[in-house]
Formats: C-alpha cells, structure tokens, sequence
C-alpha cells in the first residue's frame, strides 16, 4: 500500500507542475536606439489560453516612457504601464494577463510625440523560427508606427508565459490530489 501512496504523491505532483508549465521568448539583444516612432513593439498570436506572466523592455538611458498591450484581433487595450526613467531596461514580472488562444496581441512602447523615444531595436529576420514561438505565443512580426516590420525586433526580451490548465488537467489534479488525501486519512483511521 505504501508503494501505492508513493505513486499517487508522484503522479498528482507531475500531473500538477505539467499544468503550470510556462514558456520563455528571449529575444533577441537589442543593439539600436529607436527615434522618430509613435509606437514599437513586437505583435504575436496566442497558441493557447495562457497567462502573459512577465517580459523586459529595453530602454535608452534616462527617458521615462509607456508600455501597451493590445489585443488586435478583438481591438481594445488590456495593459497600460507608464514607467519611470531607467537604464538598460525595465522589468515587468508578477503579471497575470489573460492572453486567448487564436488572438493576435501587440506589445509595444508609445510616444505620442514621436520626440520622446526610449525602445531600441535588432535586426531580425527569424519570424516564425523556434527562437520566437513558445508552446504558447508565436511572436510574428515587429510593430512600427502604424504597420509591422518583418525586419526588426523592438524593445521586449524575456516573454514569460505559462499555459493556463485545461479544465481535464485540473480535474485530473483535483482527483489525484484528493486521492492522496483520502488514503492520508484512511491509514491515520487504520492506526488509531
């Protein structure tokens, strides 16, 4: 029996820390100053239902600045952070941003002046490859001004995702969990 409860512990902790898995876009290293832009950022598809857990926004030295998330495919801003003036980057971690799966989403960096600034940019032009798709966002192209750029990667490194569990998952955990407990419970009855 006691084989048994070690396996139901084992299979209600693996079952469980599965569910929360999450996934990592680094990014590449940014190597240019952005000027002259409203709005930068970078535009992905959600793979699945997940949570948009964290990510970096890389900044000029000294300039304060706005991060927006938007959701394009049912238009409406979900996340706005105006920030102060920082260096290298600023981190953002601890979100809880519900992302849908089959939405697009831009992240960008805003300037409504289009003097102020504070994103940089690389060269990329490895859209679509393993080094920007999780197993729950596809990052699919850069944001410039008003359209996309298939050229670049602007400002954010580090996406931090994690899957929101399917209700079959939560449940299995639920039971397996539940087990554990019951025949917790069962034994400490026996003995007594």
């Amino acid at each position: 029996m006691l084989r048994l409860q070690k396996s139901i512990a084992i299979l209600a902790i693996v079952t469980c820390a599965s569910a929360t898995r999450g996934g990592l876009i680094e990014g590449p290293i940014m190597t240019s100053d952005i000027s002259g832009n409203s709005r930068w950022g970078i535009q992905f598809t959600a793979l699945k239902t997940s949570w948009l857990r964290g990510f970096d926004y890389e900044v000029q030295d000294g300039i304060a600045g706005r991060v927006e998330l938007h959701n394009i495919t049912t238009p409406g801003m979900i996340f706005s952070n105006d920030h102060a003036a920082a260096t290298d980057r600023v981190e953002y971690r601890g979100l809880s941003i519900l992302l849908l799966a089959g939405q697009d989403y831009q992240l960008v960096g805003v300037d409504a002046t289009t003097t102020n600034n504070n994103g940089r940019f690389a060269a990329y032009s490895n859209y679509g490859a393993s080094a920007s798709i999780s197993d729950e966002i596809d990052v699919t192209t850069g944001v410039q001004n008003s359209g996309t750029n298939s050229g670049l990667w602007f400002s954010f490194r580090n996406v931090e995702t994690e899957a929101v569990p399917e209700p079959g998952t939560l449940g299995l955990c639920a039971l397996l969990t539940g087990a554990f407990y019951a025949r917790r419970c069962w034994r400490r009855r026996k003995l007594a």
